[in-house]
């Protein structure tokens, strides 16, 4: 039987689920740890398909925010689903669920909770797809890229003067594409080995926004690692719970960015996607040396 793990700070606050999924409860990270060391003697074979992370006005983000980060950086083939009250929400806790990286889905009150259990199955299936990705040749050589969709040249101009005097921190063998034109973004990541998306959210003169540009690749290749760039555009809470549900995205970074913060966001984007897609031999061998 799978298992889904709820990480909840009051035992009347936990969620009831369907027996067909058996639930582990923790009431600290500490106890989120213990579990998922227990239950997954190999981080690739595991039986917990979730965690739910159910967060009420007793504590703070702050106080969970440092260790969730290490828990998915460890498990990080394991999404998660926020559960906030109503009245705990803020843009800044958004983000920061956002940038513990595997965030799934996010529930902001107690009504919402009617389709849970058939977002659970959405989120079995993802998990199980991309836990069934096959190991490559060894002999494979990766020829890798990352795509950065802007609809501001500047913006472009901007990002690709940072890859250049950094290029060598990620490998030589990766190259950047970038783009204003969200169907060569697709054609881009359809056409060959994408690790990347990087893009912002607001596009004027387009249908598809950031939120469906990013949900659009994820029903593509699900293991890109998909990286918005947010500016004064996204100025409320209802646009980033749609990057969330329709984008799916891993993490959040303002624009303009802060150079030291992007190739922390980039690095962990390709060992995120390495590690998903079994590369990463290959990208300890050549990446990191």
């Amino acid at each position: 039987m799978q298992k889904i793990l709820i990480l909840s700070d009051s035992n009347n606050d936990v969620i009831r689920l369907e027996p067909k999924w058996e639930v582990l409860l923790a009431f600290s990270t500490e106890e989120v740890f213990d579990i998922l060391a227990k239950e997954n003697k190999n981080q690739l074979d595991n039986d917990i398909f979730c965690i739910i992370i159910s967060i009420t006005d007793n504590y703070t983000m702050d106080d969970w925010y440092l260790e969730l980060q290490d828990i998915f950086e460890t498990y990080y083939n394991i999404p998660y689903i926020g559960i906030i009250e109503n009245k705990s929400i803020n843009e800044d806790l958004i983000v920061k669920l956002i940038n513990i990286g595997h965030l799934y889905n996010i529930y902001v009150n107690q009504s919402e909770l009617g389709d849970l259990h058939c977002e659970l199955e959405k989120v079995n299936n993802y998990y199980n797809k991309i836990n069934k990705i096959k190991l490559p040749k060894t002999n494979m050589k990766i020829i890798d890229k990352m795509v950065y969709c802007d609809d501001e040249n500047v913006n472009l101009e901007s990002f690709n003067a940072y890859f250049r005097r950094f290029v060598p921190y990620f490998g030589n063998e990766i190259s950047i594409i970038t783009t204003t034109k969200v169907e060569d973004t697709i054609n881009e990541i359809w056409q060959s080995e994408t690790s990347i998306i990087l893009s912002d959210h607001r596009k004027p003169g387009y249908i598809l926004q950031g939120d469906g540009l990013f949900q659009k690749i994820f029903s593509m290749k699900p293991s890109i690692t998909r990286i918005c760039l947010s500016a004064s555009a996204i100025n409320s809470i209802d646009d980033m719970i749609s990057l969330i549900r329709k984008g799916k995205i891993n993490k959040i970074i303002s624009k303009p960015f802060n150079t030291d913060e992007m190739t922390y966001l980039l690095n962990w984007g390709l060992v995120r996607y390495y590690k998903i897609n079994n590369y990463w031999q290959y990208y300890i061998d050549n990446v990191l040396t």
